[in-house]
């Protein structure tokens, strides 16, 4: 994280035990969003983020469509 950078997490609400483990082992990330926000919001925040992280999904796709610049995570299934 860089100075001032707010990191946040988004996503479905199936992803929330991930989410959680991630916040647990990663102190850097501010805020966990997962699961608690509306669809239309979380592309609202991906459409103005300055970067995307996240596991290859159609969130990665909506960050490409913007323009925004992302990172594709690849992890295990049961998680």
């Amino acid at each position: 994280r860089r100075d001032g950078e707010t990191i946040v997490l988004v996503g479905a609400a199936r992803d929330t035990r991930f989410a959680v483990e991630l916040m647990a082992r990663a102190p850097w990330v501010n805020y966990n969003l997962v699961g608690r926000i509306p669809f239309s919001e979380v592309v609202q925040r991906i459409a103005g983020a300055r970067r995307v992280v996240g596991v290859d999904s159609g969130l990665i796709h909506i960050a490409s469509f913007y323009g925004v610049p992302c990172t594709a995570l690849f992890v295990r299934r049961d998680m």
